[in-house]
């Protein structure tokens, strides 16, 4: 069984992989961290699929938070939309993200969505 430590490796190497490819269009750190993620799982069939769409909007007064995302896939049939936010770090050591910074994040992806009416 891997460590943290030497998965964080792989999911370095991976990405550096990704973004320096020896053929075709080389990605953003952000897209191939979200690519990679994302791949794993679907292998573990916690997600069906994506399509990378990183993207970012700035608030606009209280009635249009900050919004972010970084893919998306919205099932065959229409019934499930699964967002997807990720954060990359290019750091050695597997970095911790803090439970305010993992709000921040879940706050930024709810903000594409249209408030929820009581």
């Amino acid at each position: 069984m891997l460590t943290l430590e030497q998965f964080a490796q792989e999911v370095k190497s991976d990405v550096r992989q990704r973004i320096e490819p020896a053929t075709g269009t080389p990605k953003l750190s952000e897209e191939a961290f979200t690519d990679f993620a994302i791949e794993r799982l679907v292998e573990r069939n916690e997600a069906l699929d994506h399509e990378l769409c990183p993207d970012q909007w700035p608030a606009r007064g209280a009635k249009n938070p900050a919004a972010q995302v970084s893919a998306w896939h919205l099932s065959d049939d229409g019934a499930r939309l699964d967002l997807f936010i990720t954060e990359y770090r290019d750091e050695d050591t597997p970095p911790v993200v803090a439970r305010a910074e993992a709000d921040q994040l879940f706050k930024k992806l709810r903000g594409l969505l249209p408030p929820l009416t009581a």
